[in-house]
């Protein structure tokens, strides 16, 4: 039988009675009267376990990072999403993880180079090259109207 490891904290997982959760990002479950932990599934890029509040009720799949964060810092507020610090989808430790808004998550992955940082000329649709951009921003800035400029630099877009 695994033994709980005593440098770790361990909390019941709210809603399903004999399931906890550890701040390692291990989720345990009791089975006979034992402790063991539950195998990680990876759904598409997530770890989730499989949950089951009674024998005649559904099980569910939930994914272990919301488990812990939901179990150690509580419910998540409105409008936040689950933010992995090092972007590691597997690496779901409470030091690793922390309710943030979207716009966060997106920049822990640019600041990572989890997401391609591909901007400016480099991407492929790019339209403008860096001059043809400041000079649009100065031309804007100077009070020229707008639409004159987007047809001068051929962006203008159909309407």
């Amino acid at each position: 039988m695994p033994e709980f490891d005593a440098s770790l904290e361990y909390r019941d997982v709210s809603g399903f009675p004999g399931y906890r959760v550890a701040t390692d990002g291990s989720v345990w479950g009791r089975r006979r009267g034992q402790w063991r932990t539950l195998a990680h599934r990876p759904d598409p890029h997530y770890l989730r376990v499989t949950l089951c509040r009674g024998p005649a009720l559904p099980k569910v799949r939930r994914p272990v990072h919301a488990l812990v964060l939901e179990a150690f810092v509580g419910p998540c507020p409105d409008g936040l999403e689950c933010c992995h610090e090092n972007d590691d989808p597997t690496d779901n430790r409470l030091e690793n993880l922390r309710w943030g808004t979207q716009k966060a998550n997106a920049a822990d992955a640019m600041r990572n180079g989890r997401k391609d940082s591909v901007r400016g000329t480099r991407h492929h649709s790019a339209r403008l090259d860096e001059a043809a951009v400041r000079a649009i921003r100065a031309s804007c800035a100077s009070g020229e109207n707008r639409a004159a400029v987007a047809r001068r630099f051929g962006v203008l877009s159909g309407r």
